[in-house]
């Protein structure tokens, strides 16, 4: 038997280091299954955080499309005020200028009376 290339003890020797190395190899893949569940807990607590994100974005998307919303309506009620605005001074101009033409026919009615009234007197 001994003459044999290989002898049950060598056979025996040979699988002892096949199955340490497949125990090692065992512990090695356990090790990388832990690091991947771990990893894959971390990136399942990352997206939750991601989608609290998107959700929080979202929330102020429309928060922001409802100022905008709300800013036009303000500019809409500003541009009809200041048309407006602009009508009232208008008229307001208007009014001026005919009170002024008034003053001024009181005070040549009046400037007239008095001068009638010098020559009465004289």
């Amino acid at each position: 038997m001994n003459s044999q290339p290989h002898t049950i003890d060598d056979q025996f020797v040979q699988l002892t280091a096949i199955v340490t190395d497949l125990a090692q190899s065992s512990r090695e893949q356990r090790e990388s299954i832990g690091e991947l569940v771990q990893s894959s807990r971390e990136l399942a607590q990352s997206s939750r955080e991601q989608r609290a994100s998107i959700d929080r974005i979202a929330i102020l998307n429309e928060h922001m499309a409802i100022a905008v919303s709300e800013l036009a309506r303000s500019v809409s009620n500003l541009s009809c005020l200041s048309r407006d605005a602009v009508a009232s001074a208008q008229r307001s101009a208007i009014a001026s200028e005919a009170a002024a033409v008034v003053a001024q026919t009181n005070q040549n009615a009046m400037r007239d009376l008095i001068e009638e009234l010098r020559q009465d007197r004289k």
